[in-house]
């Protein structure tokens, strides 16, 4: 038996049985709005990035971060050298 729902008016309508389960319906959303979110959570890593022990970490961190944020140049090379521990910063002055 085919779902069919009322609209306001009296139209029935037939439902698409495919969005009968919650499942199907969350990744339909994550699929949507995957994009966003993935974006969001980069910028927030970038917030909170800073260089501490291992310089090879905070540069493959870095430059992931620079491609799933989209930020330009500029604003990565700022953050390359704001984001150095004291250290290096000052032996890359």
């Amino acid at each position: 038996m085919a779902a069919v729902r009322r609209l306001p008016g009296g139209q029935k309508v037939a439902l698409d049985l495919s969005w009968q389960t919650w499942s199907v319906f969350v990744e339909a959303l994550r699929s949507s709005f995957g994009t966003k979110v993935a974006k969001e959570q980069a910028i927030t890593e970038w917030l909170i990035l800073q260089h501490s022990t291992s310089i090879d970490n905070y540069l493959d961190t870095l430059i992931n971060l620079v491609w799933r944020t989209g930020y330009p140049e500029e604003v990565a090379k700022n953050k390359l050298v704001r984001g150095l521990n004291k250290e290096v910063g000052l032996a890359w002055a």
